[in-house]
């Protein structure tokens, strides 16, 4: 899942559908190998978490720092919280695409069975998102 997940990521970049969109053009180039890396890094996080969840605790507070460390990159580039949590949409999608496409690897053949793990990358990211949006605002209060 994690090179599915990987090539798909790299076609959507290579392809230019980033290109032309807000928060996209406003990175820098470090800052784009930036969010490239935590990204990787978090789909390794996801793969693990798909295939044995017995960590838990541990898997869901790696996933939160990645939000925290994603707002910090974003704000130092100028990124809004709403352009923050935009990117977060699109490549969060490109997630659950790659679930889909792997359904057969993932033994996803009931309704159950996708429901379970469409629940655990919802969890997964639930947990990234929230950790983006509390950095953004404790920068803003603090």
């Amino acid at each position: 899942m994690l090179q599915n997940a990987l090539g798909r990521a790299r076609l959507e970049l290579g392809d230019g559908q980033l290109r032309g969109e807000p928060w996209y053009d406003q990175l820098e180039e470090q800052a784009r190998r930036q969010h490239g890396q935590l990204g990787r890094q978090l789909l390794e996080v996801l793969s693990r978490f798909l295939t044995d969840p017995d960590d838990e605790v541990g898997l869901l507070e790696e996933v939160r720092e990645f939000g925290v460390e994603y707002a910090h990159i974003s704000r130092s580039q100028g990124l809004t919280l709403t352009q923050s949590v935009r990117a977060f949409i699109f490549f969060r999608d490109m997630l659950t695409d790659s679930i889909v496409q792997m359904a057969e690897h993932l033994s996803l053949r009931t309704p159950t069975d996708w429901g379970y793990r469409l629940r655990q990358l919802n969890r997964v990211t639930d947990k990234m998102l929230l950790a983006l949006i509390e950095t953004y605002e404790q920068t803003v209060e603090g």
